[in-house]
């Protein structure tokens, strides 16, 4: 009897498609990694611009300027007064557009406050000097 020599058509077929079905899900998983990568590098630039943003203002205006964190976004805000006394208030232009300073939601961040019970004050106060 003559023996069969190398592969049929449908074991090279089927190794193919094991391959390919391989590369994809790799390729599938790489980028779901880069994207989320993408995002947290985007949400890191945003924070430090606010943060240059927070630190030109102080040293601009003479005045203290705040940042408050919270488990889903931050604020920047200045010293404002009401008719009793003066008190932390968000700026302007950051309450225009608050979905701005929201943590990525697949972002984890945690935060420890020094003052849990006083939710509208400032977690960290720029001086008008930039400190």
């Amino acid at each position: 009897m003559n023996q069969q020599r190398g592969f049929t058509l449908l074991e090279m077929m089927l190794v193919l498609a094991l391959v390919a079905i391989t590369a994809s899900v790799v390729l599938f998983t790489y980028g779901r990694e880069d994207a989320a990568n993408t995002r947290a590098r985007e949400t890191a630039a945003r924070f430090t611009a606010a943060l240059e943003l927070a630190i030109d203002r102080a040293t601009l205006s003479g005045q203290p300027v705040g940042i408050h964190f919270s488990d889903s976004a931050w604020r920047i805000m200045v010293p404002g007064k009401t008719p009793s006394a003066w008190r932390w208030v968000p700026l302007q232009e950051d309450a225009a557009d608050e979905s701005k300073n929201d943590w990525d939601e697949e972002l984890s961040i945690h935060l420890q406050p020094f003052k849990p019970d006083d939710s509208n004050q400032p977690q960290v106060v720029i001086l008008a000097d930039g400190q």
